[in-house]
């Protein structure tokens, strides 16, 4: 096999039958054999003979994790510090990638792997214990929905939805921030036009991606959806000083 990163292997070697042998199935890990030039003669794994070999297992890399960067202009993934750094990947380490049209999935960091960068929100070295938050438009209710989930699938190269899958349905905003504001425009019936934020970690819980999510607001005509992050100082909330808070119930701060 070849092993970019040297993984270590563990193999299952089963020896042809023999009266002289006590132990005719067995495993060897790769990662106790040290590494060596491609002259070196190698080891001896055994003196009988060999009926077949198994791969049971890839380990961790021998050499330490491996640096991959995306080159977003070409969507292609590297190891030459070319591009945004995705992280330090080892052998059961994987990619999510968020689409515009509100799914997912998770690839392999494999070199040969090409992203359309267009069609991408966000592209990261996955962690189960990243919360993310999106915002989006039902299609059906043409409600704004906002919802924090974790990633629980485990499927490679598996599209999945965040939003709902009615006809029209939008994803509107992505964010991996730990905590986060949200700020829009709405107008009254009036047409008088005023600004909202919430602070996004008090809303609503963490859940799973696959909640529906809770209804962001019944304001008519919203528009201009932004995330801002939500800077912790001393333990305590910060929140932003906004020119209608004093306003009565323009600025809901939650």
């Amino acid at each position: 096999t070849a092993n970019p990163n040297s993984e270590s292997e563990i193999i299952n070697i089963s020896l042809k039958s023999t009266k002289n042998v006590k132990n005719k199935l067995f495993e060897y890990d790769f990662s106790n054999l040290s590494i060596k030039n491609r002259s070196s003669k190698g080891n001896i794994i055994t003196k009988y003979l060999i009926k077949k070999v198994i791969r049971k297992s890839v380990g961790e890399s021998t050499l330490g994790g491996r640096r991959i960067w995306i080159d977003e202009n070409i969507g292609r993934l590297n190891v030459e510090n070319r591009g945004d750094y995705l992280g330090s990947f080892n052998s059961d380490d994987k990619i999510i990638v968020f689409y515009n049209d509100g799914s997912y999935e998770t690839v392999s960091f494999d070199m040969s792997n090409r992203f359309r960068m267009n069609d991408i929100l966000i592209i990261e070295k996955f962690n189960p214990d990243v919360a993310y938050t999106v915002v989006y438009k039902d299609g059906k209710s043409k409600n704004y929905y906002i919802k924090r989930f974790n990633i629980e699938t485990v499927v490679i190269a598996k599209r999945f939805n965040l939003i709902s899958e009615n006809r029209g349905s939008k994803c509107i905003l992505l964010s991996n921030f730990k905590s986060l504001f949200i700020d829009y425009n709405y107008r009254l019936k009036n047409g008088e036009k005023k600004k909202k934020q919430i602070l996004v970690d008090d809303f609503i819980d963490i859940k799973g991606y696959k909640a529906i999510g809770k209804i962001l607001d019944n304001k008519l005509r919203m528009s201009g959806f932004t995330f801002n992050e939500h800077i912790l100082e001393n333990g305590e909330n910060v929140l932003e000083e906004h020119d209608d808070e004093k306003k009565g119930d323009e600025l809901t701060l939650f």
